[in-house]
């Protein structure tokens, strides 16, 4: 995974990310996907991940 943005969303962090896969037969794929994080006291104390970046981004309450 390669973060490509942080997104301040208040107690939360929307990370938009970029993730590098092979499959076992050798096929190599880029995906962009994107995770939440939920901070309490500038600790990380949740983690949610999301196939669709849009979806974390409406998760977060922030326009896509």
């Amino acid at each position: 995974m390669e973060p490509q943005e942080f997104i301040d969303a208040g107690d939360r962090v929307v990370v938009l990310q970029r993730e590098y896969q092979r499959s076992n037969s050798g096929v190599e794929m880029t995906i962009e996907t994107a995770g939440i994080l939920d901070l309490r006291d500038g600790r990380v104390v949740r983690m949610q991940g999301y196939m669709d970046p849009a979806e974390a981004l409406a998760a977060a309450g922030l326009p896509e």
